[in-house]
């Protein structure tokens, strides 16, 4: 499996015009020739609000998830899967008004929807007081390979790497078994953070069994 890393310039609540954007640079990797999956960053499809908060009317997760329809539909001609980040509405009973997404799209059909796990609530992070934490790692399968997705921090979490962890849990140690493992993230856009770069890198390698 080959991967188009797509990175672009989201506006936040502009479904339309973030969308056009997915599509156009999904179309630019089907037209490589081969079965590239393009990846953009988590919150792609919705952009990337002030400290994380979400709009807090549920007609926006819902135009979220009809974005998501159209996002399907639009690419349904293209030889090529499309993974990206969104906020979608939380259920009900979750108590939170959403959750921080990451959809897979293939062939014009949802493949996947993975919803992030460990939601920081520290500097200047909020997560835990508006999105609903996933409940399980999924697992699906893409050209053959077993395919999971993590979210920014769900990647954040190895005990043989930080010295003082935050969660209890590690959802990349309970997939590490799965021959394809994305992580979808918006870390790096952080700004004025010296050695950032070198510090994910490291660490994701730490992360890869030898």
């Amino acid at each position: 499996m080959k991967i188009a890393l797509a990175q672009i310039n989201p506006t936040v609540g502009d479904f339309t015009g973030n969308l056009d954007k997915i599509v156009a640079a999904s179309r630019r990797a089907a037209a490589m020739g081969r079965r590239d999956s393009p990846s953009f960053l988590s919150w792609s499809l919705c952009g990337y609000p002030h400290r994380r908060l979400p709009g807090k009317s549920r007609a926006s997760w819902l135009a979220a998830a009809a974005a998501v329809d159209e996002l399907a539909a639009a690419t349904r001609d293209l030889p090529t899967a499309v993974l990206t980040g969104v906020a979608l509405a939380a259920e009900r009973q979750s108590g939170k008004p959403a959750v921080n997404a990451a959809v897979l799209l293939d062939g014009g059909r949802l493949l996947l929807e993975q919803h992030k796990q460990l939601l920081p609530f520290y500097d200047v992070f909020d997560e835990q007081r508006y999105f609903a934490p996933s409940r399980s790692q999924l697992v699906v399968e893409l050209d053959g390979v077993r395919l999971a997705i993590t979210i920014c921090e769900d990647a954040w979490n190895d005990k043989n790497f930080w010295q003082q962890r935050l969660y209890t849990v590690d959802p990349v140690e309970e997939l590490m078994r799965q021959p394809g493992l994305l992580c979808i993230s918006t870390s790096l856009r952080r700004p004025y953070w010296h050695g950032k770069r070198a510090l994910r890198r490291q660490m994701l390698s730490a992360n890869c069994p030898p």
